[in-house]
């Protein structure tokens, strides 16, 4: 059953690069340079969130074969990606936020790995931090034990227990190719036949779980999600979000998303058990930033502390579902 429609039909490239953008204009010139050295045919579709740093001017400027869909406010993730997938005409929607850097052959393999592989419904690369270590990006899918496992510290205390730390997969060396739950979406390589299948993001998930939520319908229509050390991107993590969440910007859309999901795919009930876990768990870390705080005012322990309070309340109202 073909649940998205595409604009463009014509599948005149291998691949779709798709890169949202918000005031990140100097780490989007560098990812585009990267781009510029993979020797595959492809087109570029930038969706710019109202920027402020001319981004806009550099892209028109510097890179005048790229597409440009300029938004009006700050629409977050899933949102742009869908306006972007719509107007792709590659056999492949490649995912790559502005704060990357590709390797030179990094797509192609994982071109190449796709080609080759006709169950793999997506396939990303090895992140790695800017030190050249490896940025962990393989995930399980969360449902209520994993966020028991999180909230009683269970995961932290059992890292290497797929049993207790299934979430977070820090048993997983990220060195070897892997079949895996969930990938992030920073980089990550999307057959077409599989959004027409599947369907683009779920626009209600504008920030947060909208990956696992793709992922975990992939999974349902017998796809596999491939983790692929041997191509690897460079991500400067968090530039594009950090500053907002220091400031608790999205902190009451990151729960809504959350909330959303949890709804979504394992009912009513899970959301209310979900908030229960969080009054169990963040009432405990608020103990400890509080007494943390007596001895250490730093910015992170302020920080932390005022996190762990906002998920207190956030969660009071355990009854509310919607």
């Amino acid at each position: 059953m073909n649940l998205t429609r595409f604009e463009n039909e014509n599948n005149s490239v291998d691949v779709s690069i798709i890169i949202v953008n918000y005031n990140t204009r100097e780490l989007l010139r560098e990812c585009l340079c990267s781009i510029r050295e993979c020797k595959v045919s492809k087109e570029i579709i930038v969706v710019d969130n109202a920027s402020t740093d001319s981004s806009v001017e550099m892209l028109t400027r510097d890179f005048p074969d790229v597409m440009i869909i300029r938004n009006s406010q700050n629409d977050r993730f899933a949102k742009p990606n869908n306006q972007a997938m719509r107007k792709a005409g590659g056999r492949y929607i490649f995912l790559l936020n502005s704060d990357t850097v590709l390797m030179p052959d990094s797509l192609s393999v994982l071109l190449k790995y796709m080609d080759k592989n006709g169950r793999v419904g997506m396939c990303a690369p090895q992140l790695l931090y800017p030190d050249g270590s490896i940025q962990p990006s393989c995930r399980g899918f969360v449902n209520l034990w994993t966020h028991f496992c999180d909230m009683s510290a269970l995961d932290r205390l059992f890292p290497r227990s797929i049993l207790f730390a299934k979430s977070e997969m820090r048993y997983f060396n990220h060195k070897s190719l892997k079949e895996v739950d969930h990938v992030m979406a920073a980089a990550l390589l999307i057959r077409r036949q599989v959004i027409e299948q599947v369907g683009m993001f779920d626009e209600n998930l504008s920030i947060n779980y909208n990956d696992l939520d793709l992922s975990l319908r992939v999974h349902q229509h017998n796809w596999k999600v491939i983790y692929n050390p041997e191509a690897q991107v460079i991500h400067h993590h968090g530039k594009t979000t950090n500053m907002m969440n220091k400031n608790f910007e999205l902190f009451d859309e990151l729960y809504k998303n959350v909330f959303y999901y949890f709804h979504k795919h394992y009912g009513r009930w899970s959301v209310v058990f979900y908030k229960l876990f969080m009054i169990f768990g963040f009432s405990l870390r608020t103990v400890y930033w509080s007494v943390r705080f007596m001895f250490d005012q730093s910015a992170k322990t302020k920080y932390y502390l005022k996190f762990s309070l906002r998920s207190v309340f956030t969660a009071l109202c355990f009854w509310k579902t919607e």
